[in-house]
């Protein structure tokens, strides 16, 4: 970026020059001699133009240059934020999951201290299983959908 903004500077400072010959040249024009400007001088106006719509043309070049630059940094931060949200988003719901799987630990444990005889605790750590396997489903596939 720095390097750009010096070349800016530098056919900024040639564009200056440039329009500086060009109106020394026009003020030249008007000379005491009949016949107006001598070749030499009309040569070195003539290059002056050229060299002045050079510049012009180059400085467009640059500046649109920058601008497609700056719209690409645009995007990369966009999709930066975007990446963050999701940390974010799927941070939490991994903290979910550790919860959920801490008390499917916790009834897992309580289910073979129970009488072999009371199912209610292992149709709930079921459940509890099945919500898990459920919950870690919808997130990659979440996080997989967001990546592609």
């Amino acid at each position: 970026m720095q390097r750009i903004l010096s070349e800016l500077k530098q056919y900024r400072e040639l564009l200056i020059r440039a329009r500086a010959t060009i109106t020394a040249l026009e003020a030249q024009a008007t000379c005491e001699l009949q016949h107006g400007m001598t070749e030499e001088q009309e040569k070195e106006f003539r290059n002056a133009v050229s060299e002045k719509l050079e510049l012009i043309r180059q400085m467009d070049a640059m500046k649109l240059e920058a601008n497609t630059r700056d719209l690409k940094l645009l995007y990369l931060w966009s999709r930066l934020e975007d990446a963050e949200e999701l940390k974010t988003k799927y941070e939490s719901q991994i903290k979910e999951l550790q919860r959920q799987l801490m008390v499917y630990r916790r009834n897992e444990s309580c289910l073979f201290e129970r009488p072999r005889g009371d199912e209610s605790w292992k149709t709930q750590c079921d459940e509890l299983e099945q919500d898990l396997v459920a919950s870690r489903e919808v997130g990659l596939l979440e996080l997989l959908g967001l990546l592609l």
